[in-house]
């Protein structure tokens, strides 16, 4: 069989069809375990507790501006203006230091990715995985879930082959270097 008829079959409605997320996620199960770096960025993330400006935060401890003010050695105005600055978006990160310790919070600034890493960088391997010819040699099996699982693996092979080719983590843009915890 050529690769041209190869392609046609793992291109038909039926084999797409297969692909769907059951055979996603095992694939997915299977290069993570391949590529074990990943694994500590699959963590999802985390619920977050909501944030009160500094305001919020002042009154709810029922601290008066005054107060406040005191504790930081500045004047009412100047408090104030602090919390105009955070309502707006322009604030120090030293200001809001200081009022973090003043209120007694703790003060995180943290860029997060929104879905976890490793699951951002097989869904482009997903992509180009998904095509491989190879497919299109599994054997029917009694249990479809034989077939769904040797196609995730084949599939997660695939994905970590693309992860290894220099030429292709050229073209997506990806360091040359491999991932690093």
């Amino acid at each position: 069989m050529n690769l041209e008829t190869q392609k046609d079959k793992v291109n038909s409605p039926k084999i797409r069809e297969a692909l769907g997320k059951e055979i996603y996620n095992e694939a997915k199960l299977f290069w993570l375990s391949q590529n074990k770096s990943f694994q500590d960025f699959y963590l999802e993330n985390s619920t977050k507790q909501k944030s009160l400006s500094l305001k919020e935060l002042r009154e709810a401890q029922l601290l008066s501006l005054q107060t406040v003010a005191k504790r930081l050695k500045k004047s009412r105005a100047a408090l104030s203006k602090m919390e105009i600055s955070q309502a707006k978006g322009t604030i120090t990160i030293n200001h809001l230091s200081e009022m973090a310790e003043v209120l007694g919070c703790d003060l995180n600034i943290e860029i997060k990715p929104k879905i976890p890493i490793a699951e951002s960088i097989f869904k482009i391997l997903w992509e180009h995985a998904k095509t491989t010819p190879r497919l299109s040699l599994v054997p029917k099996f009694k249990s479809e879930a034989a077939t769904k699982t040797q196609m995730a693996q084949i599939i997660a092979s695939e994905a970590t082959a693309l992860l290894n080719q220099p030429q292709f983590r050229k073209k997506m843009g990806w360091s040359k270097r491999k991932c690093k915890k």
